[in-house]
């Protein structure tokens, strides 16, 4: 691996791309390999791991393990290739990460992380990490979904599984890819065995958190902290990491946000003392993004969360894994407090855009989500927690994990399908006080009580 970095080596930082038959266009350095017709090309940046026979190839690309046991790597991998489909779906319930799995042989699929933290971009014969690259296999040719339109129409991101160019979609959550159809089958469609109390999701998120600990130890890990009870119920899960573990909070600098932006950074510095771990303060607001570092965060992707902090990231996180926290969000009723009803694609434009937005074409593609997707629009979990899954963590945040792909690697130590269906167990009235967090910080860091939770008790 290259011990400084270009700006050559940020453009689709950690990425990939599966191409089927032509050999494909990617940044310098990249490695690959080829399966059959399949060429597998990766930023050395990115692990992968893969396992199979003659006939069939498991390939793992990104970080992975299975919370349930600990296992990892090329193990999980074998422990993957050598499923039948029952059991690998089973199995991969419990595997946390941000990656893609990919099956080639007899059928060709591939599939995400649980909430989807690890992009996947597609088109007629090509897979990748970025719609761009994606984009560039086969055809720069725009959407009707450009930045431009975006803007102009007041949509957060673009809608469904559109993406800025015209022939390339993105894959969402609880989906698995047939890479030669395009077609998808639904993995996950809002089941619930039964309603769970607090006490049982906070444990059953502990006892996975505790597996992965001795893996994460290797990683260098650095914790994102604020004043938000998500992030401080990751600290407090990887309490036993002190001795491996940083924190850090950033600052804008903008005159608009300086007092909350003060306040989270005061509290996270207190939780680290309290903690006893070493705490950084990221200040981005002197950041100068260059224009040529500028067009290739353009290129990896059209939406920011900032690029001055990307930057910063790049000079001050470089080569750790940020341990996050936002996935929390599925299991909080987030969008409970919007009073708008997912029916058809008009109440999905509503949510991700606001509740007046009517623009006709992001309703139709959202009615065409529902249609490719099969999204189940009646099932135990409420269509507004699976439409945030999907969509808002699926395609947004997920965005925001790829600017920060620059420096460092992501985790989110509930990103398994079992942690998220059991936070979704929980009474919605818990679900939206947060009990199962603070019950889990309680069990485990109970000094962490003592601080005020974005300015209210705890």
């Amino acid at each position: 691996m290259k011990q400084s970095l270009s700006v050559d080596d940020l453009t689709y930082a950690r990425g990939f791309v599966v191409t089927k038959g032509a050999p494909a266009y990617v940044p310098n350095g990249w490695k690959s390999f080829s399966f059959r017709n399949w060429n597998i090309n990766y930023d050395d940046r990115l692990e992968i791991y893969f396992a199979g026979k003659t006939d069939q190839l498991t390939v793992l690309l990104g970080e992975a393990i299975d919370s349930q046991t600990g296992i990892h790597g090329h193990s999980l991998v074998s422990i993957l290739a050598n499923a039948d489909k029952p059991h690998l779906e089973e199995v991969l319930e419990s595997v946390t990460g941000r990656h893609a799995l990919f099956t080639f042989g007899r059928v060709n699929e591939v599939r995400q992380d649980s909430a989807g933290m690890r992009s996947v971009y597609f088109g007629e014969g090509v897979v990748a990490s970025h719609a761009k690259l994606a984009a560039l296999q086969i055809g720069l040719a725009p959407s009707v979904f450009t930045v431009e339109y975006m803007k102009a129409n007041d949509l957060a991101c673009t809608p469904g599984n559109y993406t800025e160019f015209r022939d390339v979609r993105v894959l969402t959550p609880n989906l698995v890819l047939d890479i030669d159809s395009l077609s998808v089958r639904r993995i996950y469609g809002g089941s619930l065995t039964r309603e769970l109390k607090s006490d049982e999701a906070a444990s059953f998120v502990i006892e996975t958190s505790k597996n992965q600990l001795a893996w994460l130890a290797k990683k260098k890990p650095i914790v994102s902290l604020s004043a938000g009870l998500d992030s401080r119920t990751t600290v407090a899960l990887l309490a036993p990491l002190r001795e491996n573990l940083t924190a850090f909070s950033y600052e804008s600098g903008a005159e608009k946000t300086s007092s909350l932006s003060s306040h989270d950074v005061e509290v996270a510095k207190q939780i680290s003392e309290v903690f006893n771990i070493p705490f950084e303060i990221i200040n981005f607001a002197s950041e100068i993004v260059s224009k040529d570092v500028m067009l290739v965060m353009k290129n990896n992707h059209y939406k920011a969360h900032s690029r001055k902090l990307a930057l910063a990231y790049l000079r001050r996180v470089s080569g750790r894994m940020n341990i996050r926290s936002n996935v929390y969000g599925i299991g909080r009723d987030t969008y409970g407090k919007r009073n708008i009803d997912i029916n058809d694609g008009v109440g999905m434009c509503r949510l991700a855009n606001g509740s007046k937005n009517r623009d006709a074409l992001a309703i139709n593609a959202f009615n065409e989500f529902i249609d490719y997707t099969s999204f189940p629009l009646k099932a135990d979990v409420l269509a507004k927690d699976l439409f945030l899954w999907e969509h808002r963590i699926g395609v947004w945040q997920s965005a925001i994990y790829a600017e920060s792909d620059l420096s460092h690697s992501s985790h989110v130590l509930i990103n398994n399908l079992h942690c998220l269906k059991s936070l979704l167990s929980v009474s919605l009235e818990k679900r939206r006080e947060g009990t199962v967090q603070k019950k889990i910080i309680r069990e485990v860091s109970p000094e962490l009580t003592s601080f005020e939770v974005n300015g209210s008790p705890f």
